[in-house]
């Protein structure tokens, strides 16, 4: 009977946390010294933040420290992989990773990764009290064992 239970509150979480996320705009992440078509190795097809409702605004999400805060993104990779890879960072003059992130994607999405199919990566991130308030851009990046790479941005304000 408990275990019936846990499953419900479970299942009724994660839908009230779907029901929270909103679609979130997004930039492909710069690419110097190349055009952007030169470059692209996946399509973007969707950007879900929880909680940003912000984002029909089109402002940044703004997320409170001390919080968890959950993203997921669907993606059409150009590129396959067997094992991937998945970070988020600060862009700012040098890309600063999130260190609590393990960058092994398979925990995030489904592995191994074929050319052409849809994907959705989900992640779930605690935003500590000792991130510095502010706004902030990110970048995601997914990646293969060659490097190749799907990668976008958006904005966030810490509070």
């Amino acid at each position: 009977m408990n275990y019936c239970l846990v499953s419900v509150v479970v299942a009724i979480v994660s839908c009230l946390a779907l029901v929270r996320s909103e679609i979130v705009p997004w930039t492909p992440c710069p690419v110097y010294g190349k055009a952007a078509n030169e470059t692209k190795q996946c399509d973007i097809n969707q950007v879900r933040i929880s909680p940003c409702v912000e984002a029909k605004d089109g402002k940044p999400c703004k997320m409170y420290r001390n919080t968890t805060g959950s993203i997921e993104f669907d993606f059409t990779p150009y590129f396959s992989g067997e094992q991937i890879g998945a970070r988020v960072y600060w862009a700012s003059l040098l890309d600063i990773p999130f260190l609590d992130m393990n960058s092994d994607g398979c925990l995030y999405t489904t592995c191994p990764m074929e050319a052409g199919k849809n994907y959705t990566l989900k992640y779930g991130l605690l935003i500590r009290e000792s991130y510095p308030p502010g706004n902030y851009p990110i970048k995601w990046k997914v990646w293969n064992e060659k490097n190749d790479e799907c990668c976008f941005m958006y904005a966030v304000k810490l509070k």
